[in-house]
């Protein structure tokens, strides 16, 4: 069995999101291609602090509320979550 490295973890993860990032990057241009979204293709400040806010603010909430619905209890988004 092959030993863990750190440095092969690292250089896999670099590896990986570098193609990810590629692959993003692609699909970014292909929808603003086909959909003609200007937002998507050179988006302006305020649009990148809008998308920055909400994956921020609302991206963790969405999992909190959907422990709720899980959960069924609706008192949990108001106290906190026991």
């Amino acid at each position: 069995m092959e030993k863990f490295s750190v440095a092969k973890c690292v250089i896999s993860v670099s590896i990986n999101s570098a193609l990810l990032s590629l692959q993003l990057r692609e699909l970014i241009v292909s929808y603003s291609q086909l959909f003609k979204d200007p937002f998507m293709f050179d988006p302006p400040a305020w649009f990148q602090s809008f998308v920055y806010c909400e994956l921020l603010l609302q991206l963790p909430f969405f999992f909190v509320a959907s422990y709720a619905f899980w959960q069924g209890c609706i008192q949990c988004l108001h106290h906190g979550i026991s």
